[in-house]
């Protein structure tokens, strides 16, 4: 369903011309298309945001340069998306966008996690990757805690309890689960 509205708020942008509403919809077009993993209107979306939208359209900058630093983080690249997540925390530091600092270190929790998952069962790759990811899921946790967040407290757990079983910690992995199961 949302998908559906980023495209008609998108074409209705354009058609009437309101570039800063088709930069932002751009910029969400491009998040829907990376986490289907379409590179093609991924790359599209995020060019025509990044290239419309004004220095100080904040909104727009913070989402398509998460996207952005995603993708390179996720491609191995966590040198690469450092700059682009740094700016992230500036544009929503300056609308008091907590939301969207919370979304940006719950993704780039899971995606440390991933890369820890996939080390530990294919050997590909570095553990240096995950190398973070436990302290990552508890100050997301904190964060989240300290703003009063509620949207990803069930997600947050379950990065913690994989952490705890992927680094063999497996009582206080079961642990984890099961106070996640009790809830």
């Amino acid at each position: 369903g949302a998908l559906d509205r980023y495209k008609r708020a998108h074409a209705l942008s354009v058609a009437a011309d309101i570039k800063p509403l088709r930069a932002l919809s751009a910029a969400w077009l491009a998040h829907m298309a990376f986490n289907r993993l379409d590179l093609e209107p991924l790359a599209l979306r995020l060019r025509e945001a990044l290239e419309l939208a004004l220095p100080i359209a904040h909104s727009t900058r913070s989402r398509a340069s998460m996207v952005l630093g995603q993708a390179l983080h996720h491609a191995g690249r966590p040198d690469l998306a450092a700059p682009l997540y740094s700016s992230v925390r500036s544009h929503a530091a300056e609308e008091s966008d907590d939301a969207t600092i919370s979304a940006l270190m719950f993704n780039m929790t899971g995606i440390e996690v991933a890369h820890l998952r996939h080390f530990k069962l294919s050997g590909v790759g570095s553990a240096a990757f995950g190398r973070h990811a436990l302290n990552a899921t508890q100050s997301t946790h904190n964060f989240d805690t300290l703003i009063g967040t509620q949207s990803l407290k069930d997600y947050i757990p379950i990065l913690h309890a994989q952490v705890l079983t992927l680094h063999e910690e497996s009582e206080a992995a079961l642990r984890a689960y099961e106070v996640l199961l009790a809830n």
